[in-house]
Parts: C-alpha cells; structure tokens; sequence
C-alpha cells in the first residue's frame, strides 16, 4: 500500500512539474520576449510596457518558486521512500 501511495505522489509531483515547465516555456516566456520587442529601442523596465513585464515576470518567478518546491519535496520523498526500503 506504502509503495503504491509513494508511486502515485511521484507521478502528481514530476506531472505538475511538467506541466509548470511547459506553463513558462510556451506561455510565460514568449510573453514577456513580447514585451522586450515592444519597448524597443528602449529598456523595456524605462518604457510604458514595464507595468506589465513586472506583472508576468513575478507570475513567471512564482511558477519557478512552486516548480521548485515540487522538485525538492519530490526529492525529499524519493529519499524517504528508499530510507524505508533498507529496514
């Protein structure tokens, strides 16, 4: 039964991962290189679009913070899990 739960919480936690890896690849980072491109030839942060970089670059750090926190509570039950294995 043990087996299978750890089984099943590694699957949900390397899915969300995917799934927050492929959030900021293909929505989040075009995003803002569109920004970039639109406040040429300035900085986009001395523009008027800096409201919005801001915006989507703290959404962008609070999908990596999550993404993060799923690969280390993913490592710390795979330790578990082996731990458990040894007895």
């Amino acid at each position: 039964m043990a087996k299978k739960s750890i089984k099943q919480a590694v699957f949900w936690f390397v899915a969300l991962m995917l799934l927050l890896t492929t959030l900021g690849q293909f929505i989040l980072q075009p995003i803002l290189a569109d920004l970039k491109v639109l406040a040429m030839p300035h900085y986009v942060m001395e523009s008027p679009y800096a409201d919005r970089f801001r915006f989507w670059h703290g959404v962008a750090s609070v999908v990596y913070l999550v993404q993060s926190v799923c690969g280390a509570a993913l490592l710390l039950k795979m330790n578990a899990a082996m731990g458990r294995g040894k007895g």
